[in-house]
C-alpha cells in the first residue's frame, strides 16, 4: 500500500498510521507517442475569450493559455495533465488541464486551478 507511513510506538504496542502524500515522481505516468498527438491542438473559450494551444515538443507536451508564457504539462493520467514541470504534492490546488473524447477526439479540455474552471472547445480549422 502507497501513501501511509507506519511509525511503531514500542514493541508490542499499536502502530499509528497516517497518510503521507504522494511525491510529484509518484504521480507521472508516461503517455505514449499516439497519446501525445491526440491531446496537441488549439482551443477557444467563449467566456472569458481566451485561446489554449498545447503543443508536443519531443516527449513532452506545453501550453499557452491566452497568450501568456509556455508552461510545461506533466501527465498524471491520459486524459488529466498538471501544469508545471513538477507538480508539488497535493495537487488539488494546482492548474490542471483535462480532457474530454468522443472516440480518439477532443471534444473540449477543461482548465481547472482552485474554484476556477475555464472550459475550451477545438478551435474550427
Amino acid at each position: 500500500m502507497t501513501g501511509l507511513i507506519v511509525t511503531p510506538i514500542s514493541v508490542g504496542q499499536k502502530f499509528e498510521m497516517s497518510k503521507i502524500p504522494p511525491k510529484a515522481a509518484d504521480l507521472k505516468v508516461m503517455l505514449d507517442e499516439n497519446q501525445l498527438v491526440r491531446l496537441v491542438g488549439s482551443f477557444e473559450s467563449k467566456s472569458p475569450p481566451l485561446d489554449l494551444v498545447i503543443e508536443q515538443r519531443g516527449n513532452q507536451l506545453t501550453v499557452v493559455i491566452g497568450g501568456g508564457e509556455s508552461q510545461m504539462l506533466t501527465p498524471v493520467s491520459p486524459t488529466r495533465l498538471l501544469v508545471g514541470k513538477t507538480p508539488p504534492p497535493g495537487t488539488e490546488e494546482f492548474p490542471r488541464v483535462d480532457f474530454e473524447f468522443d472516440g480518439d477526439k477532443v471534444v473540449k479540455c477543461v482548465v481547472t486551478q482552485g474554484p476556477l474552471t475555464f472550459e475550451f472547445l477545438p478551435k474550427a480549422k
